[in-house]
């Protein structure tokens, strides 16, 4: 595989579907790559469909040391999960987060040096 070719580890987050996760909306029980049966939900083989995915987490290893992105739901203890820009605006301002990657945009936090 590519990772296996640059020499990156990867870690599946969710391995396995949680239908009991109903609070998290309609696709948060459904994160898994396998079924709640235990099932593949898909092929593991086969070209990667998102190269331009593929080069922001093949930068940030290079960037970082850290070859992953974790994608997760966005908000804060207690909040409504994030829906609109300024929803996500708002959690960097209230959080100890610097940076926000919104679109084709890198936000950053007054007073942040890198």
């Amino acid at each position: 595989t590519r990772a296996e070719a640059i020499g990156m580890d990867y870690n599946v987050v969710e391995a396995i579907d949680q239908p009991w996760k109903f609070f998290e909306g309609g696709v948060g029980p459904y994160w898994g790559v396998l079924n709640a049966a235990r099932e593949p939900k898909f092929a593991w083989t086969g070209p990667i469909v998102n190269p331009d995915y593929w080069k922001l987490i093949d930068e940030f290893r290079h960037l970082t040391g850290i070859g992953g992105v974790v994608n997760t739901s966005l908000n804060l203890h207690g909040d409504p999960l994030v829906h609109t820009p300024l929803d996500a605006i708002t959690v960097l301002e209230r959080s100890e987060l610097r940076h926000l990657a919104l679109n084709e945009f890198l936000v950053q936090k007054a007073g942040s040096d890198r």
